[in-house]
Formats: structure tokens, C-alpha cells, sequence
């Protein structure tokens, strides 16, 4: 159930929904996060079916560690606008926090439709993957997410942690020797990628061939 607002005063009640915006911009503004959701409740009331008012109560709600009513805002403003990115990706990782990953990575791989070549999404997909102990579908994501994007640290760390706790080190060598062959790498991923060489050039670091490692699922 949303929060109730406090009964409005006076000056509150004769506000315009332009001077209540402005009043949630001021708020939002400061970090103000308590008082911005109080305002955006009453700005709500003027436009119910502004997908943004509630998508944007859905984030203050999410500041304030108030899960519930962003999932309710969400929720409306997914059904005003079902395809919005910032909505379905926000009500993800709601549902991720929840342990409820089913619906999250259906809603993932909606997201991913909607535009194939973000790879916070491939990354986001492998991480739901891994929670719902599918390794190698995790990787798979991981992977992809790495040749879109050699730059991509959190792909390529997950992909690395990934294939050292399965023993896939031949595979996160043939991943990393590719990215080091890309003539798009920074500095900084340039020198990630010769720190995971040198951890799994570890004598310690055993091959498992016992694993496939290649799928053709694609998500």
C-alpha cells in the first residue's frame, strides 16, 4: 500500500502541478528524497497517468528503501508505458533484490530486444543467470557482452571469476586473447586484461575438461 501523505496545509492545497513539480525539482535537487516523494505523491494526483510521475516516485521510493511502493509505481507506470527502459530496467533489479528471477530475466531479454547493443543488459542477464545456478549460460552472456565491448570491466571480471571457479581457463584465455587483440581498448582495460593473464597463468590455476564450455542459446 503507498504511504499516505501528510493532510496538505494551506499553501500546499492551492499549488498548481507546475509549482508542485517545481517543488519536487528543489527537493530532488538537495537529495531531499522524503520531501520529493511527499510532492511527487500530490503531483500524481493531478496527472494519474503520467507514466514519468510515477517512474520517477518509483526512484525516490528507491532511495528511501521503500520496495514495496516503488514496485507499485512501477507497476502503473508499466502499464501507461510498457516498453519505457528506465522503468522495466529499475523493476528488474527490483525483482532481482526479491530473488524473483523469472520475471527479471523475462524482463531483461525484453529490454535486450528492444536494443541489442547494450551490454549492461548482456551483463545484467549473465549475473540473473548465475543466481538461478546456470553457469554456463552466465558465461555465454559474459562472453557476448565481451565482444561487444572489450572495455566492459564488470563483463569481463564476472566472465574471469566465472571461469576460475569452474576451471574453464582455456576458454578465459581464448576470451582474454581476444579482447587483447581489440584496437578499442583504454589503458585501464588493457591493464585488466594483462592482470587476469597473469592470475590465470597461475600454476594453481588447473584446467577442467570436463565441462562444455560453447552454447548456441542466445539471450
Amino acid at each position: 500500500m503507498l504511504l499516505k501523505a501528510p493532510p496538505p496545509t494551506s499553501s500546499e492545497a492551492t499549488l498548481s502541478a507546475e509549482e508542485t513539480a517545481a517543488q519536487i525539482h528543489k527537493a530532488l535537487e538537495s537529495s531531499d528524497f522524503e520531501t520529493a516523494y511527499h510532492w511527487l505523491q500530490k503531483l500524481i494526483q493531478f496527472i494519474p497517468d503520467s507514466a514519468q510521475a510515477h517512474t520517477t516516485a518509483g526512484l525516490v521510493a528507491l532511495q528511501l528503501d521503500r520496495q514495496e511502493n516503488a514496485t507499485q509505481h512501477f507497476t502503473r507506470a508499466l502499464k501507461l508505458s510498457p516498453d519505457d527502459y528506465v522503468t522495466n530496467y529499475n523493476m528488474a533489479l527490483t525483482e532481482i533484490r526479491h530473488e524473483r528471477y523469472d520475471p527479471a530475466l523475462l524482463r531483461l531479454r525484453h529490454l535486450r530486444r528492444l536494443d541489442a547493443s547494450n551490454v549492461d543488459i548482456l551483463n545484467d542477464i549473465g549475473v540473473v543467470w548465475l543466481q538461478k545456478n546456470r553457469p554456463l549460460r552466465a558465461l555465454a552472456s559474459f562472453s557476448r557482452a565481451m565482444k561487444l565491448d572489450p572495455d566492459h570491466s564488470m563483463a569481463r571480471n564476472n566472465a574471469m571469476e566465472l571461469c576460475l571457479t569452474n576451471g574453464l581457463i582455456d576458454h578465459a584465455d581464448k576470451l582474454l586473447g581476444q579482447q587483447a587483440e581489440s584496437a578499442y581498448l583504454s589503458p585501464n582495460a588493457l591493464a585488466e586484461i594483462h592482470r587476469w593473464v597473469e592470475i590465470i597463468d597461475d600454476p594453481s590455476c588447473s584446467q577442467n575438461n570436463s565441462v562444455p564450455v560453447e552454447t548456441d542459446e542466445e539471450d
